[in-house]
């Protein structure tokens, strides 16, 4: 009786689990269909199909998941992705969705724009744990958002705004992302790795401790400049350092808002000691309608004492007060007061409050 070489049985049993994997989907365009068939598949997860876009997750002979995208072109349909780094590597339920439209949680409702959606559901399979959107921009599918188990995220043109929530209502977060947004060279761990990375650089920075309760933003966008850092907003303000007080574009700064035409911010100046101060505005790449909202209590200072900054760090002075001087309260942070002290130049930080006799 003659014998199958082993690597034929193999071939064959493959081409029979694939013919299976494909036969079972009827409705797929019949083009689609033909290509699935000359492609190494073990199955089909999930898929989805519009009038002009179709996309599917399917196992390849390494049970690694990939992802494909068609659209329809002058009447034939054209596989336009094929890609695995676009899935990360979680063994959760996939779920792929294509639309004619998307559905944005923000405040501008539906968007008569292409979608594919990409879904990963929590084992109870009530809510996903990772949900993302590719939108078509000009010809190419680019990120819209990624909304991991907490929080929310949105890509737009090379920036990544970061958010608390899944609504894209309470932002935190304003940062770079160089590499390629396409659907077609999406890293979504590499892109997933970054997302932890700037969770864990903004808990370094604020320790969990807010000035005045508020949450600043955390902006990073790299463009090789340093920039004066004035300890009042204007120019004319005491600068720290020996007047040399400055901060870098490439350093990760919090953003607590504006006052006037400049930033209150804070950053890192070494491992150990943090500096809070303001910057002009139209330095950075970025707008904010935050505004920051001082009390503008008049105070005295009742023994001398010193002005210093970073008060839950390092406690670096700025310069003595004199018992007696005015100055003007004009917020908090953990038990220590924020003032405006007008002396040679105009001058902003902390001050124990045992320090202060605050007008009513």
């Amino acid at each position: 009786m003659r014998t199958f070489p082993r690597v034929i049985l193999q071939l064959l049993l493959l081409l029979l689990i694939c013919g299976v994997a494909i036969a079972e989907e009827d409705d797929f365009p019949v083009q689609v269909k033909q290509y699935f068939e000359n492609e190494k598949i073990l199955e089909i997860e999930t898929y989805s199909s519009s009038e002009k876009l179709f996309a599917a997750i399917a196992r390849n002979q390494n049970h690694e998941r990939v992802l494909y995208a068609f659209q329809q072109i002058n009447g034939k349909w054209v596989c336009f992705a094929k890609t695995k780094n676009a899935i990360p590597k979680m063994e959760l339920k996939a779920i792929v969705s294509v639309s004619d439209t998307y559905q944005d949680r923000s405040d501008k409702g539906v968007q008569n724009v292409p979608n594919i959606s990409i879904r990963f559901l929590e084992p109870n399979e009530d809510h996903s744990e990772l949900w993302m959107n590719f939108l078509l921009d000009g010809d190419r599918y680019i990120l819209r958002d990624v909304i991991p188990h907490h929080g929310s995220i949105r890509y737009e043109n090379g920036a990544v705004f970061i958010y608390e929530d899944d609504c894209f209502a309470s932002q935190r977060g304003y940062v770079q992302y160089p590499a390629s947004a396409d659907l077609t060279a999406f890293v979504c761990d590499d892109f997933l790795s970054c997302a932890k990375k700037w969770d864990e650089k903004y808990d370094e920075l604020t320790n969990d401790v807010y000035f005045d309760d508020s949450h600043p933003l955390l902006y990073y966008w790299p463009t090789d400049q340093t920039i004066p850092v004035y300890s009042a907003p204007t120019k004319t303000a005491f600068v720290e350092a020996n007047g040399k007080a400055k901060v870098s574009t490439n350093d990760w700064i919090l953003i607590y808002g504006s006052d006037k035409d400049y930033y209150f911010i804070q950053y890192a100046i070494n491992e150990s000691a943090m500096r809070f101060g303001y910057i002009p505005r139209q330095s950075l790449n970025y707008s904010t309608p935050l505004e920051m909202m001082w009390s503008n209590q008049k105070a005295t200072v009742k023994s001398k004492t010193n002005l210093i900054n970073d008060p839950l760090g390092s406690e670096t002075k700025i310069k003595s007060v004199a018992a007696g001087a005015a100055v003007e309260l004009l917020g908090a942070l953990n038990g220590w007061a924020y003032v405006e002290y007008k002396s040679s130049s105009v001058v902003r930080g902390f001050i124990d409050y045992k320090f202060l006799n605050i007008e009513k």
